[in-house]
């Protein structure tokens, strides 16, 4: 199950990757969020102006 590391919601469709959890054993997964979730970064802003 892939649970949205900002709103804590499950993530049925497409999902952002925002970090590689990896670990030898797979204990920490990919820190993973839906797309409308994941804040804007400072190129995004500067893309909308």
């Amino acid at each position: 199950m892939k649970i949205c590391i900002y709103c804590q919601e499950v993530i049925e469709g497409a999902a952002a990757a925002l970090g590689d959890g990896f670990s030898m054993s797979g204990a920490r997964p990919d820190a993973l969020a839906h797309p409308d979730c994941v804040p804007f970064t400072a190129s995004d802003a500067a893309s909308l102006s």
